[in-house]
């Protein structure tokens, strides 16, 4: 059997649940929330996978064997984990399905060692069911703390929320070949690459999202943009971003697709601030 094959049924199954959810609620705030989680996710993912090398993946759909991996845990983590967790928030699931959803990754984790489809290094089973226990927790919990008003919680939502946005952006132009990031922490230059664009993605994030969700003006808002792409345009002067298609392609690609952040930032605003008790 293919490595792919049980990778691409997660994906399956996330997307019918997900599809489920988002059918039952009809409300924006879900993918606020969804994301948000994700975002969570892919940090947490960033210093356990990146930085500390936790564990392998081994779809086998990339040549690039360390985008491979990065690959395997977008379908694993980014994908199928937050969609259980927005499932719990959605349906308001009690503590016994934190135990049986995290049981239920668990084993699944279990069966990719044994299919030689995903290694572990320094990592345990046990690892992933408490800290799978806790991340349901922790979904319940965000999800109130923003009902009930917590600016730090709804800014912090934000915050996830475009970031989980950006790396997306990020990721496809990485697997596009349009561009990479290099500053030379790390021997293997794939890794080098996601540890600066995360620095990039973090910063970007943390302009826009805190710009928004002081103001919607749109005169600031394009001033929050105009800030992004001064930063990746030192960037690209100094040589920490290297970028091979054409300059009149790529910044209007990249201005295009942070415009569209930007309004969908604008929007999870909205729907926290709408958020009711």
């Amino acid at each position: 059997m293919p490595n792919a094959v049980p990778y691409l049924i997660l994906v399956f199954l996330s997307v019918v649940t997900m599809t489920y959810v988002f059918l039952r609620t009809r409300a924006y705030i879900t993918l606020v929330w969804f994301l948000a989680l994700s975002g969570l996710i892919f940090v947490f993912e960033f210093i356990v996978l990146v930085l500390f090398n936790s564990y392998t993946y081994y779809p086998e759909l990339i040549d690039n064997p360390y985008l491979d991996s990065l690959f395997g845990a977008l379908v694993s983590n980014f994908c199928a984990v937050p969609v259980v967790g927005i499932t719990i928030v959605t349906f308001r699931l009690r503590f016994i399905w934190f135990i049986v959803f995290a049981l239920f990754f668990t084993g699944v984790e279990w069966l990719f060692i044994r299919l030689g489809i995903y290694e572990h290094h320094w990592w345990r089973l046990s690892y992933t069911f408490v800290f799978m226990t806790l991340f349901f927790w922790l979904s319940r919990f965000w999800a109130n703390q923003t009902v009930r008003g917590s600016k730090l919680f709804r800014y912090l939502s934000m915050l996830l929320f475009c970031v989980c946005l950006c790396n997306t952006v990020s990721f496809l132009m990485l697997l596009a070949g349009s561009n990479d990031f290099y500053i030379g922490w790390f021997a293997n230059p794939t890794r080098d690459n996601v540890v600066v664009s995360f620095l990039f993605i973090l910063g970007t994030g943390i302009i826009l999202t805190s710009t928004i969700y002081w103001t919607t003006a749109l005169r600031w808002i394009i001033a929050a943009l105009a800030i992004v792409t001064a930063i990746q345009i030192v960037l690209y002067a100094t040589g920490i971003i290297r970028i091979y298609i054409s300059l009149w392609l790529f910044y209007p690609m990249f201005l295009v697709c942070h415009g569209l952040i930007a309004w969908l930032l604008v929007k999870s605003r909205y729907a926290l601030n709408g958020l009711k008790q």
